[in-house]
């Protein structure tokens, strides 16, 4: 775990009507303990929101190019309804809740990621690195600032 899976860990555990759980293991197999390149992920954090009724599958990088992220969004687009079912399976959430990325990268990276994004089934959500820092927001998340104009509408919530 790099330093702000960790920041972001706590932003998201801000919200007490969320539960996280980083380092999420998802195999598209049931029962496939061992990870393959394609069809089974360690997610860097899943952040299931009661409130949403939705599962986050959070992706958090700093890395300039962006390159590891982007295939990891690529392998979720082209297996999503098996990616979705297998969030289904092994959380144990209802069918009927929702599963959506989430991406945290610094606020510089939006424009480079929004121009390379694969398609995907939903559009992820993503919230810049700079606003997890803990003075960024309120205990309970409820105050949170505006997020940049960049991020597209369906992006920011």
């Amino acid at each position: 775990m790099d330093y702000f899976q960790g920041v972001v860990t706590e932003y998201l555990r801000a919200d007490r009507a969320t539960f996280v759980n980083p380092e999420y293991f998802v195999p598209l197999v049931e029962n496939d303990r061992s990870p393959r390149r394609g069809t089974s992920w360690y997610v860097d954090s899943v952040s299931i929101s009661f409130r949403d009724e939705t599962v986050y599958l959070c992706e958090i990088t700093y890395a300039k190019n962006l390159s590891a992220l982007l295939a990891r969004l690529s392998d979720w687009a082209a297996n999503w309804p098996a990616l979705v079912k297998a969030i289904h399976r092994d959380s144990h959430v209802p069918t009927a809740w929702k599963v959506r990325p989430w991406i945290f990268v610094p606020e510089s990276f939006v424009p480079r990621l929004l121009a390379k994004m694969p398609a995907l089934p939903v559009p992820p959500r993503i919230t810049t690195l700079e606003m997890t820092q803990p003075w960024r927001y309120h205990w309970d998340r409820r105050a949170e600032e505006a997020k940049p104009d960049i991020i597209p509408e369906d992006m920011r919530c």
